[in-house]
């Protein structure tokens, strides 16, 4: 299984691709219209998916110093890539806070 975070208090583990659905479906009940509703929808389902590395899932189990396997650019990358208006906002700041976090931007 792939997970989102170490084990809770109770000792499980949160499945990573049900935390992504959850996470997008409670973001898209903040929208107040429905383009809001669409592009929080899109975030909150992107917003972990370079937890799906090898790197990340052995990190989460193994341990290690926190930070050292970056995460959080992979979806924002996946958000700006698969926006149907890159003009919105915050498609607009991805590629700098991509720079910013280390990743490397191709596009």
């Amino acid at each position: 299984m792939i997970i989102a975070h170490t084990r809770n208090s109770e000792g499980l583990e949160h499945e990573l691709k049900k935390h992504l659905l959850s996470t997008a479906l409670i973001a898209a009940s903040f929208g107040r219209n429905q383009d809001e509703k669409v592009l929080a929808k899109l975030a909150g389902s992107f917003h972990d998916a370079g937890k799906y590395q090898k790197k990340f899932q052995d990190y989460l189990r193994k341990g290690g110093k926190r930070g050292s396997v970056p995460h959080a650019a992979f979806g924002a990358v996946l958000s700006w890539r698969y926006s149907s208006d890159a003009s919105m906002p915050l498609f607009s700041v991805c590629p700098q806070y991509c720079a910013q976090s280390g990743f490397k931007f191709v596009g």
